[in-house]
């Protein structure tokens, strides 16, 4: 019975056809989301989840290695663009819009991204430098930008399914906990590092939310500097615990499972599904 059934698993393999893929990306590197003014001297007047050259560089780079692996390893697009080949989707934040712009450069640098804000034909995105006696034309691929007032990927609030029902899809996580010890000697040596980021806190120090806060600041700046704050590895632990603490203290209902089945991601995703199964 197993010889069959390893043999009809081969015979499936074997007779499949690659129709289509979809990617969801995360944006690229961002600036910190706590502590601006910090932020705005080590990141040049940029702050509060901005995209940053890393951030950049990270979505461009994906995008060439994605499009060596359709167009090289698995055959499945052309090399160059073919606007029917491709749905490029972003959420209305600065962040991803720039991160979906970089990607598909990344893929197809011959040609320029089209910005289509969904519900508002008043932005202008397609501002060309003042050309005099060219022939240059550009050929654009298009960048679906999710209105905003209707974006519910991140507003969940008018999720169609239960808490439990969610919860019950979701990994079943043990939330690391810190000890007060830990607590103490992690924002302790913070503070002998980084005084400044304490000045404008009046509140008491040594509780989890201020650790969590400092999450915010420290990993998106370590990342981009390096030796840039000499905290000892039990610190970056007791950060790491409490980073997992605040992922999976949210709410069900801002869990990343649930914005993404409400939000219209998810009923063009379907779509496409279908398109791709009729083209086949």
């Amino acid at each position: 019975m197993m010889q069959w059934l390893v043999f009809l698993v081969l015979v499936t393999i074997c007779c499949s056809k690659l129709i289509g893929v979809i990617e969801l990306n995360r944006h690229g590197a961002r600036t910190p989301s706590e502590f601006s003014e910090i932020s705005n001297e080590l990141f040049y007047k940029s702050n509060f989840n901005h995209l940053t050259l890393n951030g950049f560089n990270q979505e461009h780079y994906l995008g060439i290695f994605i499009k060596d692996r359709y167009t090289k390893q698995i055959p499945l697009i052309s090399n160059t663009y073919k606007p029917e080949e491709h749905l490029f989707i972003s959420s209305p934040l600065t962040r991803t819009i720039f991160s979906a712009t970089s990607f598909i450069q990344g893929m197809y640098p011959e040609v320029a991204v089209n910005p289509i804000w969904e519900n508002n034909s008043h932005v202008r995105s397609n501002d060309l430098p003042p050309f005099k006696n060219t022939n240059l034309t550009l050929s654009k691929a298009d960048l679906i930008i999710i209105d905003k007032d209707d974006d519910k990927l991140f507003h969940a609030a008018k999720c169609k399914f239960s808490g439990e029902q969610i919860k019950s899809k979701l990994p079943k996580t043990t939330v690391t906990n810190i000890t007060d010890s830990e607590l103490r000697l992690a924002i302790d040596d913070i503070k002998s590092n980084i005084p400044e980021i304490f000045k404008d806190i009046t509140e008491d120090i040594y509780t989890p939310e201020i650790l969590q806060k400092m999450c915010g600041f420290i990993f998106p700046v370590t990342y981009h500097y390096e030796n840039l704050f000499l905290l000892n590895n039990q610190t970056i632990t007791t950060l790491r615990k409490a980073q997992i603490s605040k992922m999976y203290s949210r709410r069900i209902k801002e869990t990343e499972l649930s914005k993404l089945i409400i939000s219209p991601f998810y009923d063009k995703i379907k779509q496409y599904i279908e398109m791709l199964d009729r083209k086949s």
